[in-house]
């Protein structure tokens, strides 16, 4: 089984930030679970949302090592859809580590991005490296 999954969260499944990790999903042969296709709903401390698809995500996502979190970012912070799933995820005190930044404000154009691409796959390959 590969190691590594995908949480995409982005209101456009086709746009520039979709293409990013298609890109990186064939290279790295791994799933992308799209956020938009199921039903988080805020994050409460009373654990009314309890009903909501977050914890089938989870329960997936833990059969993990590594998890890559995508989302375009907007106003110089990620989508709604990552920050309500990042919400909830946080509460439950795990840690991440590593990323990759693509501007693709003009559109996602591949060979821009080859070499970060190149050094992100890479460090997700790389199992004995530690990640803060």
């Amino acid at each position: 089984m590969n190691d590594t999954i995908a949480i995409f969260g982005s209101a456009r499944r086709d746009g520039n930030t979709g293409k990013l990790i298609d890109s990186i999903s064939h290279r790295l042969n791994i799933e992308v679970i799209d956020l938009a296709e199921n039903y988080i709903t805020p994050f409460d401390y009373e654990h009314k949302n309890i009903n909501d698809d977050f914890m089938t995500i989870m329960d997936q996502v833990l059969e993990y090592k590594k998890i890559i979190f995508v989302s375009p970012v907007y106003w110089f912070s990620m989508s709604a859809q990552m920050k309500r799933f990042i919400d909830t995820f946080e509460y439950l005190g795990m840690k991440y580590g590593g990323y990759i930044h693509a501007n693709c404000e003009n559109g996602y154009i591949e060979n821009r991005y080859t070499n970060d691409i190149s050094t992100f796959v890479d460090l997700v390959k790389d199992n004995d490296r530690k990640y803060c």
